[in-house]
Formats: C-alpha cells, structure tokens, sequence
C-alpha cells in the first residue's frame, strides 16, 4: 500500500486530474448533445431518449463490469474505456462537422459510451484504495467527489458560453480530446496487479451475481446499500421537482432553479474541501447517519418554508451533508469489501441506485401533482429521517 501523503500520491493525482478533464468534458458534451438533439427534432421526447440510451446500458451492464473489473488489469480498463469513449465522441464531432449528424448516430454513440462508461466507474473505485493509503482514501474520496461538485457548478456554465463561441460540433470535438488526454495521464499511473487463485475465478455470471449475493449476507452492508438506495429514491427526485417548487409555488423565475441547483453543488464543494483537509475520521458510522438524518430534515423543512432565501440555505446545507454522508460511504465500502470483489459490489450498487431513479423521478412527478410539491418534500424528508435512525439500530453498523 503506498505510504506517501495524498498531495504528494503521484499516482492518485494523475487518476484525479484525469477524472478532471474528462468529468469536465462529459458535462460540457451532455449540454451540447441535449441542446442538438432539441434543436435538430423539435421534440423534448426524443431530447430525454438521448438520455434514456445512456441509462439503460449502464443499468443493465452494471454487474457484469464490475465482475470484469474483478477478473482483469484494472489500469487497462481505466485508460482502455478513455480511449474509446475518445474515439466515439470524435466520430460523432466528425459527423457533426461533415452535417451528417443523424439521431440514430447519437443513439448509438451514446449507448457505446454509457457501455464504456459501466466499465470505467467501478474499474477507478476499485482501483483508488489500491494506490492510496487507507488513512488518506477519505481524502481521496473528498477530493473526488470535489472534482463532480465543481464540474457540476461550472460545466454546464461553460458549455453554454463553449456553445455560443464555438458551435456543437467543436463541443463535441473538444469532450473528444478530453477523454483521450485523460487517458493520456492515467496511462502512467501505477496500480498493483490483482491477483487471484484459479480456483477463485467462477464464470462471469456467477461472479456478477456474486456482488448481489455479497450485500446480501452482509447485514451493516445490507442495511448501508438498503438505506443508500432509499437516499437515491427519495432525494434525487427532489431534483427533478425544483423547476417545479420555484415556477409553481414560489413563483420566480428560471435563474432562481439555477441559484438550488448551484448551492447543492456548493455545498458538497465546501464538505469535499474540508474533508480532504482533517485528519481521517475513525468512526465512518457517524457522519453517514449524520448525513442520511440532515438530509431528511432540510429536505423537509424546505417544504414547510417556503421562502426562497431560507430554501437556499437549506439546499446548501443539504449539500453538505449529503456529500459528507457519500463520501463516507464510499470510503467505509472500500475499506470492508475485499479487493478481489470490490468491483462486482461497486457495480451491483450503481446498477441498484441509477436503475431506481428513473422509477424515482415518476412517482415524485406523480405524487407532486396529486399531494403538492411541498407535501412531497416533507414526505421524503421524513423518510430519510427514519432510514437514518434505522441505520443506528444496526448494531454492527455502530462498530465501523
């Protein structure tokens, strides 16, 4: 394991700036592709399928990366999966430029990508313990997911400035080369081999199922992975529902979704920030079930204040600690899941969480429209309140 300071982890930092690069790039490219798909057909149906073709790959690929991830050279997938995302987007700038850019093209780009995508995410999650220390992975996670906070604020900011200068197809070629310089930087990375006993190794179906049957036994997993997914359930949709809080019952304007959006992100910001600087916290218990618990209260009291300013403060102490909660929980996973199935598990968690969102962001609209926006808000809350306390109830839980 290494033993140099996080700062000073040459290969961490090369994974981090590549992730830099490439987050950057991928949200610049999703504004460009939504805003092409909206202005070539007129249709905001087929402006969501674009993201519908993105989803389903991942979703339905999830487990079986992450077991592929388990059974090969991490390092190769990392930079293998830059290379192709790379070539794909520059295919579809080069399409664009020609103007022969057609929608099928995008479905099938996109879907490639998300493919690339499925085995990339877990391959990094379960590589970083493998090149950082275990007193410093917290900071590694922080800084991580500082890196999506700041994206999440400025990336679609400088896609619409990147747009209006330069024009889609230039969009496009420019997340192109930033997948490929990605690669290019984690290609020096040094990540020990994963070794495992032949008689290990069972047939790809029965390892994938694997990551499942692994939270399943484990009772502080399963009731992390349990609570972890009613987090996604209910708050994620909240997202969804913010357009709808500021038009309907606040009645402002557009800019005021942007300013929730912005504080949620700044938020996560400022905790990723500060937890990248403390010393390791021991007991991972407690700031997850701080998180889930906070959660649920500024997410309520969102919906029983209705003032924009008291909201805004709310959403950028929800911020907090929901990055405090995620990050932790991250950090906590690599830690108990051994390395040789730690990508099975990490892809079994991101197939659970992003296949439920979808189901997630329908009964939110469905029950906003039959109960009130702020009904809902209070409803999720308290849900998030009782998954918190639920999680303390674990005995195992409080020993971690």
């Amino acid at each position: 394991m290494p033993s140099s300071p996080i700062y000073r982890n040459r290969d961490f930092i090369l994974l981090w700036l590549g992730q830099l690069v490439s987050e950057t790039g991928n949200r610049v490219y999703s504004l460009a592709l939504m805003w092409w798909a909206l202005t070539a057909t007129g249709s905001a149906l087929k402006m969501g399928t674009v993201m519908a073709f993105w989803t389903i790959p991942f979703v339905v690929l999830g487990p079986v990366a992450g077991a592929w991830v388990d059974r090969h050279n991490r390092k190769v997938i990392i930079v293998g999966m830059d290379v192709v995302r790379g070539i794909i987007v520059v295919i579809v700038a080069t399409l664009a430029f020609m103007n022969r850019l057609l929608l099928w093209h995008v479905y099938l780009a996109i879907s490639f990508e998300s493919i690339g995508t499925a085995f990339f995410m877990p391959a990094v999650t379960a590589t970083i313990p493998n090149i950082v220390s275990k007193k410093d992975l917290t900071k590694a996670n922080s800084l991580s997911q500082l890196v999506r906070s700041v994206v999440g604020v400025a990336g679609p900011a400088l896609g619409g400035l990147l747009i209006a200068i330069v024009g889609i197809p230039a969009v496009f070629l420019i997340n192109g080369i930033s997948y490929l310089l990605s690669a290019g930087s984690e290609t020096f990375i040094r990540v020990p081999p994963l070794t495992r006993k032949i008689e290990e190794q069972k047939h790809i179906i029965r390892e994938t199922y694997d990551g499942f049957r692994f939270i399943k036994n484990d009772r502080m997993l399963f009731g992390l992975v349990s609570v972890s997914c009613i987090l996604n359930f209910f708050a994620a949709p909240i997202i969804v529902l913010i357009p709808v809080l500021v038009k309907q019952i606040l009645h402002l304007e557009v800019k005021h979704v942007g300013f929730l959006e912005a504080a949620m992100s700044l938020g996560i910001a400022g905790i990723a920030v500060i937890l990248s600087i403390i010393p390791e916290i021991r007991q991972k218990h407690k700031p997850i079930i701080l998180g889930i618990f906070f959660d649920g209260v500024f997410i309520a009291l969102s919906g029983i204040v209705l003032n924009f300013q008291w909201i805004l403060g709310f959403f950028i102490l929800f911020g907090i600690f929901n990055g405090l909660c995620n990050i932790s929980f991250r950090t906590l996973l690599q830690n108990i899941i051994p390395d040789e199935r730690r990508g099975r598990v990490f892809g079994a968690l991101t197939t659970i969480n992003i296949g439920l969102n979808p189901v997630g962001y329908i009964l939110a609209g469905f029950l906003a429209d039959i109960l009130t926006v702020p009904v809902v808000f209070v409803m999720a809350g308290l849900i998030l309140v009782i998954g918190g306390l639920y999680l303390y109830s674990i005995p195992e839980m409080r020993k971690v």
